[in-house]
Order: C-alpha cells, then sequence, then structure tokens
C-alpha cells in the first residue's frame, strides 16, 4: 500500500554548501550581537578604522561597501546614535559630509575586531593547520570565482544589509 510519503531526495551539494554557510552566518550574526554590533556596522567601522587619514564621504562608504546610499545613511544615522561616528562638512566640498570614528567608536572597532578574531581562531586551531590553510584557500579560490562572474568584480557579501542584519 502507498502511504504517499517517500523518503526525501537527498540533499544536494548546493544546498548542503547553502545549509552551511547559512549556519556559519547564524553563528557569526550571534557573535557580533553578543559584543553589542551587527555585521554590517562591524564592515563600515572596519572600513572607517582603515581609511581613518581620508575622512571618507558618505558616498564613498556606500560605493566601497557595494551598497546604496540610502542603505548607508540609515546604517550611519544608527552608528551616529550609539555615539561610534560623527559626521561633518568636508572642507574640500561643502556639499560632501565626512565620516569618521569617534574614540568610542575606535575603542568598539577594537574590541568586536579582538572579538571576532578570538572566535576564528578558536575554531581554525581546533580544525587543525592542515584543514585551516585548505579551507582558508578553498573560500579565497571560491570568492574569486565569485567575483568573476559579478559585474565590477564585487563579491556580492559585500553588500551591507540595514534590516536587523
Amino acid at each position: 500500500m502507498d502511504t504517499g510519503i517517500h523518503p526525501a531526495q537527498p540533499p544536494t551539494r548546493t544546498q548542503r554548501f547553502c545549509w552551511a554557510i547559512g549556519r556559519l552566518s547564524v553563528q557569526g550574526i550571534a557573535c557580533f550581537r553578543a559584543l553589542g554590533i551587527t555585521p554590517s556596522e562591524f564592515v563600515l567601522l572596519c572600513f572607517l578604522h582603515r581609511h581613518a587619514p581620508e575622512n571618507p564621504t558618505a558616498g564613498t562608504l556606500a560605493r566601497s561597501m557595494h551598497s546604496s546610499r540610502s542603505a548607508v545613511s540609515q546604517l550611519l544615522r544608527r552608528l551616529e546614535k550609539k555615539g561610534l561616528i560623527e559626521r561633518s562638512t568636508s572642507p574640500k566640498d561643502r556639499r560632501a559630509v565626512c565620516v569618521f570614528l569617534t574614540p568610542q567608536g575606535e575603542e568598539t572597532f577594537q574590541e568586536t575586531s579582538s572579538g571576532v578574531h578570538r572566535q576564528f581562531e578558536q575554531a581554525l586551531h581546533a580544525l587543525g593547520e592542515e584543514k585551516s590553510e585548505t579551507l582558508i584557500s578553498l573560500l579565497n579560490e571560491l570568492a574569486g570565482l565569485w567575483d568573476a562572474r559579478t559585474p565590477g568584480g564585487a563579491a556580492p557579501s559585500a553588500s551591507v544589509k540595514t534590516k536587523g542584519d
């Protein structure tokens, strides 16, 4: 007698890959939340930290993060409310607004960066040297393949989300 219940097809390689990336993403978001910041906020703080002497504009941030100006503006408002960034009129172009880290923003960046690095270091240590190096190599190769297929060479993962990350 046919009950209509059939064993599920085994998941495809693509599904298994997506599930693994999804699990890592959820764990990463939880790590950032525990540190009081979202992944998108961290990406922006990283950029501002690296480009501090240049005092980038909001437009530069949007282009660099492969995101819309409105998404970056929303993100900047959140960071400004938290006291992590400040904005000021550009001395070179009165129409442009420069963005820079506050001392609290720099401290938050350092603490978050250390926390995230600790988490990754523990995971890589548990994998062992050989597996870690293989994983890093394969992820870089995959990112290169995605870059080659994406207009402008920008990896899709570089885009910014703003609603709850």
